[in-house]
């Protein structure tokens, strides 16, 4: 086995490992614009995840053909191995939390979009021989 295919596998991993901590930080960060209200932030987040996403998907293992390369990912430093590992388990159950949060976040949008779509009320002029003031009803 070469330094080379070592030191590039090496390599792989920590950029791996970096894509998945930049990942979880997206997410984290696409939750709490959500929480906040905060629909730029939201966007921009998501676009983010896309870009790391496709990064990640562009980090590939070691060809079958490439013995070398396969040899040297079985030597990657066990610690940089494990944080990796760690990294990817967090992000998963990160991942779950984010599926819940869009999911609830969508059928809540779902239900206030029908109370407003149902508004019937409406309030009239404050001028003329009367003041007629209706109330907002909504149908839920």
């Amino acid at each position: 086995m070469t330094d080379f295919a070592l030191s590039r596998t090496t390599a792989e991993v920590g950029d791996r490992l970096q894509l998945l901590l930049s990942l979880g930080l997206e997410i984290e960060r696409a939750m709490d614009a959500i929480c906040n209200n905060r629909v730029d932030d939201f966007e921009e987040s998501v676009a983010n995840q896309h870009e790391l996403g496709s990064r990640l998907q562009s980090i590939t293992p070691p060809p079958a053909g490439d013995a070398a390369l396969r040899r040297a990912a079985g030597q990657i430093d066990p610690a940089l191995a494990a944080k990796l590992r760690a990294a990817a388990v967090s992000l998963q159950q990160l991942n779950r939390r984010y599926a819940i949060l869009l999911s609830t976040s969508s059928q809540t949008v779902a239900q206030m979009s029908s109370l407003f779509r149902s508004y019937r009320g409406h309030i009239a002029q404050s001028s003329g021989d009367g003041l007629k003031h209706q109330t907002a009803s909504w149908q839920v």
